[in-house]
């Protein structure tokens, strides 16, 4: 008969600080949706940076439940009250008497497994083991792997309602499987005594924690949760009495197939689901290009996301436009402005692809240069497809999606894109910018800071922006304004319009003017000053941006303006119905909800003011941008603006676009 194993927690040493670990928090980013969304990015990533040879990596998820007698085996009643202490506060602790165990175990395959050694508390010695129990918040792992910041080791218990897992590991490089458990609470008081967080479900040696190994508490685990691990070497997890409505088979399904069909349909991840209760199984695989699109069907972001992939890794039948995008010197250079940049093929055949519905493949070249380490060229890829509306880009590194980048100028108009770079000195300045849960980029981070990047502060926004930056200069040929672009916000002249000069008699009035008034007298006129603004038109949307060198003020420029569809014979901005759009609300939540007028700023823009048809703002940034977008394309939008300095008493400077 197997030993009964129990819970040991740690007392708090005399003059210790208070320590309670801050699992919630991290499932407060606005990126990370859920429990299961944090836990399959975390597990599955630290899978994928496991992995041990040139094979797809295999991991297998299973669900199932284990009734109450035989879950009180691995909680017995002495260290239940633990769970229960008035400081932890768990708000769905088990009948421990009454209720099944409800699991979910994860295992890899394909992974060199917990490496290091077992009896040791040093973090050399003890490696991949050591830093997986024996450490928090911090990893082992190296440069270029997806993620280096330890944070799966919370997400695990966050996932459980008592906050605890099983770890089984078989290593590559010996025989044998190691068990380990873990609660992590707060820290917490039962009588007299205080106690840490940290509960182990583990043997002692010598006051130091180690496994169960290859004996019979390990063969028992094995049984009661349904592993599915013999002789290969990797990592496996079982959460006891998880969450059920959050870590249902479909769920985790389409979280599955939303964060990580690149590494899967590129053949390095193979992803296998079960559920013991009902039979159900479901692989995903690089056959399952339909699959994966059908887990998550309703999620649109995601299907424009798979689609782009598709022709990244040539799983559809290729049509798509490969352009390269060139240095204008010829060469590569650390050069990260994107007024140096251009295209390979012809505007006009990129433009004519985008409107037949076919993808168009940016190679972008970028050097990257560490302080004291030479320069390293590399590239990352952008892919677009035309739809309709503003859009902003599905980034992924090293296979791993970054969802949250929302700055307003990497927006595209009229067109999805992908932007993708994986397995290059790129890739690694990416990493390096990431927050523990791999969701955005930011030059602020200390792992960035750390290798001071030349052009540092603008190597993120050239890959944020490039696909904004890269349609940009689509907009007329060879980047040059088009004095048309407006064309189709200003009325055509109408057939009772008064009749015009002919061209040959006003050439004849020109010519007799000029002999009659020999040396006419040119007065002197004070040359015109640069507005601190300009509008453009591009794929229908209005585009309203600073000019750097109108741009004098110091404290800014305040703007007025006036938006409205052009109404013939009648002044339109008077006539301007709330029912038409409602210009305030638009910019104030980013969207009319009644009209679906759409309005997008950068940085540097203050909304002052205005009212339906009015809008009145505050400008500091030189660079600044407002992005209009009508619904009704069938009408002119006319827009009018004024601008003076902030802080000027003086009548508007205005002008109609």
């Amino acid at each position: 008969m197997t030993v009964q194993p129990q819970w040991s927690f740690l007392p708090l040493p005399l003059g210790a600080k208070a320590r309670d670990p801050m699992q919630d928090e991290f499932f407060q980013d606005q990126s990370i949706e859920g429990i299961d969304h944090a836990l399959i990015r975390e597990t599955i990533q630290n899978s994928l940076d496991a992995k041990l040879d040139d094979g797809p990596v295999k991991v297998i998820l299973s669900l199932g439940k284990l009734p109450a007698g035989g879950a009180r085996f691995w909680f017995p009643a002495e260290s239940q009250a633990h769970f229960s202490a008035p400081e932890i506060r768990l708000g769905s602790l088990p009948d421990w008497e009454n209720d099944d165990c409800d699991f979910l175990t994860i295992e890899d395959f394909g992974t060199g497994g917990l490496e290091g050694k077992i009896d040791s508390a040093d973090p050399k010695t003890g490696g991949n083991f050591y830093h997986f129990f024996r450490a928090e918040g911090v990893s082992n792992k190296q440069d270029g792997d997806r993620g280096s910041w330890g944070v799966g080791k919370i997400v695990i218990p966050r996932s459980s309602r008592i906050r605890s897992f099983f770890a089984v590991t078989r290593r590559a490089s010996e025989p044998g499987i190691h068990l380990v458990g873990q609660a992590i609470l707060k820290h917490h008081t039962l009588g007299d005594k205080r106690y840490t967080p940290d509960g182990w479900f583990s043997q002692f040696l010598g006051g130091l924690q180690i496994p169960y190994s290859s004996d019979e508490v390990t063969k028992r685990l094995k049984y009661d949760f349904k592993l599915s691990r013999d002789d290969e070497p990797g990592l496996g997890v079982v959460i006891p009495w998880v969450y059920t409505e959050q870590l249902s088979l479909k769920r985790l399904a389409a979280v599955i197939a939303r964060e990580y069909f690149i590494p899967i349909l590129a053949g390095d991840l193979i992803v296998e689901l079960r559920d013991h209760q009902t039979g159900a199984h479901q692989r995903f695989d690089v056959s399952s290009f339909g699959a994966l699109k059908e887990a998550a069907p309703t999620d649109e972001r995601f299907q424009d996301a798979i689609q782009l992939a598709g022709s990244l890794l040539e799983l559809e039948k290729p049509d798509s436009l490969e352009v390269a995008v060139l240095h204008e010197s010829g060469a590569q250079a650390l050069d990260y402005d994107w007024g140096h940049y251009q295209l390979s093929v012809p505007f006009q055949e990129i433009e004519s692809a985008l409107d037949h519905g076919r993808i168009v493949h940016f190679k972008v070249p970028m050097t990257i240069k560490a302080t004291n380490e030479a320069e390293v060229p590399g590239c990352f890829d952008v892919l677009v497809k035309r739809k309709n509306g503003r859009h902003l880009p599905i980034y992924v590194r090293d296979e791993l999606l970054i969802p949250n980048q929302t700055a307003a100028k990497a927006k595209v108009p009229d067109c999805i894109a992908l932007v993708h770079a994986s397995g290059s000195a790129i890739a690694e300045a990416l990493r390096r910018a990431e927050c523990p849960a791999h969701t955005d980029w930011k030059a602020s981070r200390d792992k960035f800071k750390e290798r001071r990047y030349a052009e540092g502060n603008r190597l993120i926004p050239f890959v944020r922006e490039s696909a904004s930056k890269i349609l940009d200069k689509l907009i007329s040929e060879e980047g040059k304004p088009d004095h048309n672009l407006l064309a189709d916000l200003l009325p055509l002249p109408s057939d009772d319009s008064p009749p015009q000069p002919k061209q040959g008699k006003e050439m004849g009035d020109r010519e007799k003017n000029k002999k009659q008034n020999p040396d006419p007298k040119v007065p002197d006129i004070p040359p015109a000053i640069s507005r601190c603004w300009k509008l453009r038109q591009s794929l229908g949307e209005i585009h309203l941006e600073g000019v750097p060198s109108g741009f004098v003020s110091t404290e800014g420029y305040q703007l007025t303006l006036w938006a409205a569809y052009d109404l013939h014979g009648r002044n339109p901005f008077k006539a301007h119905s709330k029912f038409d759009f409602d210009l305030l609300s638009a910019a104030q939540n980013g969207v009319d909800v009644k009209s679906d007028f759409r309005v997008a700023a950068s940085e540097g823009v203050r909304i002052v003011g205005g009212d339906h048809g009015c809008l009145v703002v505050h400008v500091t940034n030189p660079s600044f941008e407002m992005v209009f977008q009508p619904v009704d394309l069938n009408r002119d939008l006319i827009m009018k603006v004024s601008s003076k300095p902030i802080g000027d008493s003086s009548d508007d400077e205005e002008a109609e676009e």
